[in-house]
């Protein structure tokens, strides 16, 4: 009975409080609907995709079980292939290959032709997914009879073409029967080195274009039952045990790859948000502080009419969480119309179909969430109410009193952190992500309000200068319950994460962009044959008037270092599996380029040698731990070849016209089937750029030129996507930063109206009290730019030094704009909030008081 009473005590004194103080508290619950908006939409996102991916994960192989390598089926291979071909378990089966090649219009000789990635289909394809044609166009494998093809969406724009114009592929003339918006398989966000053009798999071979290519992959589709999937991929695992360069896998590893993949970028966002949400959270920390403060006479009459601690404490507790849930409802509708626009960006961006929208999953998580930061970070200044005393509704003017060390309130910071580090972790997926997170966020906030305090303490030796508006509004910076560091620390988090930014895009643009013409090399040849050496350098002469340097390249992988074999299986993904398992592109020459210098050993001569040398690039000496005197032993084709390391070479990258991790001493590998590419410095951009790419492919049609031009592009475009994506999460941070100075200026409003007052009562005119107001915020504004800006600077140069390895290039502009922006919107944000300031009557303020 006593428990219910209390209940009803608090209850209705949480009702009453909420109703008469709501437009005090707007702000707080809008910080907590920004911050569960954005953590809601961001799972929603991702747990939509991987949920598509779940229903629809046959169409992202397009088969059941896929057989695949980088190199034509040898003879022991096929056999096997063929044999499961007729095998019980299989019911369809099919074949495509895919390399890159170059296609060119014909007849238009001012088009330059275009590397495209070209991919060869039988009818059969695909047993799973459908391909999305433009115009409502519906696909049949009869498009592509009689030298068809498919060209990707934006072809047609780039190389003024149309449906029914023909273009040149190998050595056929080929006619574009459609334009493929969505393509069943396709990679989600790969990266390529052109569009994806599709052509009849028999036309490839009449074409030339299945000959050896050094980027070609052959793949064998596998339909089957469920029940027989998983027999029929260990059954080709064992009889494809030991062959190079085979790999076998199902539908379900793909599945299984991209699900973890989205999980971790699902946790990562979610610390995203989770930083807005913290952001926030520190702005209910402040509100709350003050607001007590504010009801202290309220509080003090509650306990004189005999309210316990527990009773008053527990009343505006309950106002705290309603607020939170109520910001954390609102969040959930800002989250569904987020999801509900998000359709229009990824129209034709996602190779399966997906249904967007609100996930009860994230929606639940987000109020869940939205409830434990409300009572994370109002618990500690809530515990103010045990040391208010009666005797303040006589007298105003006493400190509320309490012990040195408050083991409560000691004990509830406590529990704030492990608090936050729970949810730091629930939300990254792992305790230390989770810890290294909260710590890197405490670091940034300690360093920004320590900053903020020598700024402050700054300030504090100016507050005697000879200009009233000046000094003026100096002062109002320390006016009691002031929120100050508060307001420098959220308003500069915001710039420092907008300012980081545009600095890191520029300079990866800058990186991208390095001046194209003073790069040594901006086009490359590859898959040149040996006899076609000369005619190449006889065309590359003619446009260029230089005479190209052809290089030869063996493609090989490591079998064995000092011995041991090499299993990239056995290697953790994040333990250098990929340089364990990759596949390199060998050279050999008796010389060091010009960007090239050893680092260890010495590098060989022009004379003999009795056994095979291999010098390595400085990546593998510090990841693979290769010095000089160890053996490294190679499988070149079949063929193993045991080399001794004699030197490690530093390449300089950023000015190499070709770059090798691995050369070898001349004599060991020049029997082994050989490529050449060449690097030149191509025609300037324009019609002769355009017909040395015509002459030389038409001459020579299973030769691709990439153009470093055009790569440089598609980087930019990546880099542009990726800033404009945590552009808009810095956008949320720097509105979080304008809310939690728009709610300082509603908590404190009663201190500037009452100074206000005063000052029209001593002949103040209101554009004095304008101007103060501009200097209070434009200073506000000023150092949080300031702090956010330098702050930036010194985490773009660590992240390009340490992280990008690029140069790093100072933006002043980037940090000034950055900083006068802040002090615009932070003066007219803090104006407009503080409106009712100007015009109020001095004398009912008075009366008031």
């Amino acid at each position: 009975m006593l428990l219910k009473k209390n209940m009803k005590f608090i209850f209705n004194l949480a009702y009453r409080e909420m109703r008469s103080s709501w437009h005090r508290l707007l702000f707080f619950f809008i910080c907590i609907a920004i911050g569960v908006g954005s953590i809601v939409s961001l799972r929603s996102l991702v747990q939509n995709i991987k949920y598509s991916i779940g229903s629809e994960s046959r169409s992202l192989l397009t088969a059941d079980v896929q057989v695949s390598s980088n190199a034509q089926w040898d003879p022991q291979t096929k056999a096997v292939l063929e044999r499961y071909y007729k095998s019980d378990l299989v019911l369809a089966h099919t074949e495509v290959l895919e390399t890159g090649t170059m296609m060119r219009s014909v007849g238009d000789g001012a088009v330059a032709p275009k590397r495209v990635e070209l991919k060869a289909i039988q009818p059969q394809f695909p047993f799973y997914g459908e391909f999305v044609l433009s115009g409502g166009q519906r696909y049949s494998h009869d498009l592509l009879k009689d030298r068809g093809v498919l060209v990707k969406s934006g072809v047609p724009e780039s190389m003024n073409l149309k449906i029914g114009d023909k273009v040149k592929l190998g050595d056929l003339e080929f006619t574009i029967r459609g334009v493929v918006e969505n393509e069943p398989g396709s990679a989600l966000g790969g990266f390529s080195f052109g569009p994806r053009v599709m052509i009849d798999y028999d036309d490839a071979v009449a074409a030339g274009l299945t000959r050896m290519g050094s980027l070609t992959r052959y793949r064998s589709l596998f339909k089957t039952t469920d029940a027989g999937m998983e027999q029929l991929q260990q059954q080709l695992k064992e009889d494809l045990k030991g062959q190079r360069q085979v790999n076998v896998r199902s539908y379900r590893y793909s599945q299984d790859r991209l699900s973890e993949s989205l999980t971790q970028v699902e946790d990562y966002l979610s610390l995203i948000g989770l930083i807005i949400l913290v952001l926030g959270g520190i702005g209910i920390s402040s509100v709350t502080r003050v607001f007590i403060q504010q009801k202290m006479k309220t509080i003090a009459i509650l306990k004189c009419l005999g309210g316990q601690n527990a009773r008053v404490l527990g009343a505006y507790l309950m106002q705290v969480l309603a607020l939170g849930l109520l910001g954390s409802l609102l969040g959930l509708i800002i989250a569904r119309i987020v999801t509900s626009l998000v359709p229009r960006y990824f129209a034709g961006k996602i190779p399966f179909n997906v249904e967007f929208g609100l996930t009860w999953q994230a929606g639940l998580q987000g109020l869940g969430i939205g409830l434990m930061i409300s009572l994370l970070f109002s618990l500690v200044p809530l515990l103010e109410i045990r040391r208010i005393k009666p005797i303040l509704v006589l007298r105003s003017l006493i400190e509320p009193g309490g012990p040195r060390f408050d083991w409560l309130k000691i004990g509830a910071g406590v529990f704030v952190v492990l608090g936050l580090l729970a949810l730091a972790s629930w939300q990254a997926g792992s305790i230390k992500v989770g810890s290294i997170f909260l710590a890197g966020l405490a670091v940034m906030t300690f360093v920004l309000n320590l900053a903020a305090s020598l700024l402050m303490k700054f300030l504090g030796g100016l507050r005697s200068i000879p200009s009233f508006t000046l000094r003026q509004g100096i002062n109002s910076l320390y006016r009691p319950g002031n929120q100050t560091r508060i307001i420098l620390l959220a308003v500069g988090l915001g710039v420092f994460f907008i300012v980081s930014v545009r600095l890191l895009q520029l300079n990866l643009r800058s990186e991208f962009s390095l001046d194209l013409n003073s790069l040594r090399a901006d086009m490359y040849m590859i898959d040149i044959y040996k006899d076609q050496q000369v005619g190449v350098s006889e065309i590359i002469t003619k446009y260029t008037g230089a005479k190209p340097q052809i290089i030869p390249t063996v493609r090989a992988r490591i079998a064995a270092i000092n011995g041991g074999d090499v299993n990239p299986e056995s290697v953790k993904p994040n333990e250098n599996r990929g340089l364990m398992g990759r596949e390199y592109v060998l050279t050999y020459r008796s010389y060091l380029d010009e960007n090239e210098k050893v680092s260890a050993g010495k590098f060989w001569d022009q004379s003999p040698s009795s056994e095979p040398e291999v010098s390595v690039e400085e990546l593998l000496h510090n990841e693979l731990g290769l010095n000089v005197g160890d053996k490294m032993t190679f499988d070149v084709l079949g063929r193993r070849i045991t080399a001794r390391v004699t030197n490690i070479r530093q390449v300089d990258w950023r000015n190499a016209r070709t770059g090798f991790l691995i050369v070898f001493r001349p004599g060991a590998i020049e029997d082994a089937p050989t490529m050449f590419i060449s690097a030149i410095k191509g025609p300037a951009p324009g019609q002769q750029r355009a017909l040395f790419q015509r002459e030389l492919v038409e001459r020579f049609p299973n030769i691709s030129v990439i153009d470093v031009r055009d790569i440089i592009e598609v980087a930019r475009g990546i880099v542009g996507n990726v800033s404009l994506a945590v552009s808009f999460v810095g956008g949320f941070v720097f509105l979080s930063g304008l809310l939690i100075l728009i709610g300082s200026i509603a908590m404190t409003k009663f201190h500037r109206l009452y100074e206000s007052a005063i000052l029209k009562t001593l002949g103040a005119k209101k554009k004095l009290i304008i101007y103060t107001l501009l200097v209070e915020y434009g200073i506000l504004g000023l150092l949080a730019g300031l702090l956010g800006s330098t702050a930036a600077i010194a985490l773009t140069w660590a992240i390009c030094e340490y992280s990008l390895k690029i140069k790093w290039h100072l933006m002043p502009s980037v940090n000034v704009l950055g900083t006068v922006a802040a002090v615009l919107l932070v003066m007219l944000v803090g104006v407009i909030s503080s409106w009712d300031v100007m015009v109020k009557k001095p004398l009912g303020i008075l009366r008031a008081e």
